[in-house]
């Protein structure tokens, strides 16, 4: 059976259910993961190919995107005696309902949301980097703007839907020359102001925010290859830190104090060499969860004090 002949086809919408799931998404190989397996079906061994990582590494990341419902396996071949396996995307669009961060706890949906922002500031800080060491922004970033809007909320909606239609087109690779990948990360909120909202309460904090503890500061903000910054990351509520966070932080020469006044939670697969390179002090007043090897480094960390 030839893999176009095989019964792939996929829903063209996915609201994501859980929090896990979102979590799950907020990680830049993940996502490039989620792309190629929206378009067609592939093996690991083809992500790996295709993603130039070693196969091992994009079966973790299968398994783990496949154990949260966000991709599936759709069909097998044998070849050479070997079974390939097929995966492919739940859907072509994965979407986050809005029925699913109000219906959640606060902490945790600011957690997950920050973990979101996380990711795609790092992923502009490092190409800002890139293009830095190189002269200026324009090459590797292109486009960084903020402007104030006054509309309704059905203009908004509106505006929203007119964006979407225009980077359809650019969602797939057409083979033009030139064409690469790009990031486009979009939000639109409502300013705040105190005298017209006074009884509406205060947003954290964008350094306090739940999921934020690790914004990037000192050097790597300016793009240079000095020794490592060191930063206070206070953030309030539950604090998750995965994998990808941590590497982030090593791969931009970064090394932060992190306090934390709920609980915090550090991923299973993240290693005590990763904490120690990553993690300059640690305060941590509610439950802690992480594995025994990395609560060994973090209570040795926790002994100095955050600088000032």
């Amino acid at each position: 059976m030839k893999v176009d002949d095989a019964p792939d086809e996929i829903a063209k919408v996915y609201e994501i259910n859980s929090l896990e799931q979102l979590r799950a998404m907020a990680d830049q190989l993940r996502l490039s993961i989620l792309d190629r397996l929206r378009r067609h079906a592939m093996t690991v061994t083809q992500l790996g190919d295709a993603l130039g990582i070693a196969p091992a590494k994009a079966h973790y990341h299968v398994r783990e995107l496949e154990r949260v419902g966000l991709l599936r396996l759709v069909h097998t071949r044998e070849k050479g005696g070997i079974l390939e396996k097929y995966y492919r995307a739940v859907a072509e669009d994965i979407q986050v309902p809005r029925s699913l961060l109000s219906s959640a706890p606060t902490d945790e949906a600011l957690a997950a949301l920050g973990k979101i922002f996380a990711l795609a500031s790092g992923e502009f800080l490092a190409a800002a980097a890139r293009d830095l060491r190189v002269g200026g922004l324009g090459g590797e970033v292109q486009g960084l703007t903020h402007t104030s809007l006054w509309m309704s909320a059905d203009e908004v909606h509106a505006l929203a839907e007119r964006m979407a239609e225009l980077l359809k087109p650019y969602e797939q690779p057409r083979g033009v020359p030139g064409e690469r990948e790009w990031t486009y990360f979009r939000t639109i909120h409502a300013v705040k102001l105190a005298e017209s909202a006074p009884d509406a309460p205060d947003a954290p904090d964008a350094e306090q925010a739940p999921g934020t503890a690790v914004a990037a500061s000192g050097d790597a903000e300016r793009g240079t290859s000095a020794a490592p910054s060191r930063g206070n990351a206070p953030a309030a509520g539950t604090t998750y830190y995965s994998r990808a966070d941590l590497e982030w932080l090593v791969a931009g020469g970064l090394e932060v104090d992190v306090v934390v006044p709920g609980a915090c939670s550090f991923a299973d697969d993240i290693t005590p060499v990763l904490v120690e390179r990553a993690i300059k002090s640690f305060h941590c007043r509610g439950p802690l969860s992480a594995s025994p090897e990395v609560r060994q480094v973090l209570a040795r960390k926790a002994l100095r004090a955050p600088s000032s």
